[in-house]
């Protein structure tokens, strides 16, 4: 397996699992060739004005945003594990979570 650090931020960006979606591609083949993950990043950067620009990032629903910010400015006790199962989902299912929060609000 042959990943850069920039790949890896890139694969974390795009697909949040990406290490559960490479496992399921290896139960299917013996090799698996990807390739653009650091697009992201490098676009990032390819910019004049890269350092006013917003950061890439993966894509998070409103009211779960809300969620991990109180989480950061509160603190409470387990909040890092907290914070971390919710980021761990993948995009659809942080969509879920924050459409939840939504209605619950």
């Amino acid at each position: 397996m042959l990943f850069d650090e920039t790949d890896h931020l890139g694969a974390y960006i795009q697909n949040n699992r990406f290490d559960q979606t490479l496992r399921g591609y290896l139960t299917k083949a013996d090799i698996v060739i990807t390739g653009a993950f650091s697009d992201v990043v490098d676009k990032y950067f390819e910019g004049p004005n890269w350092e006013a620009d917003a950061l890439p990032s993966q894509e998070i629903h409103a009211a779960l945003a809300h969620v991990l910010d109180a989480l950061d400015r509160c603190r409470p006790p387990g909040w890092l594990r907290m914070d971390s199962l919710l980021r761990n989902f993948g995009g659809a299912g942080r969509t879920a979570i924050g459409e939840n929060i939504s209605q619950l609000v």
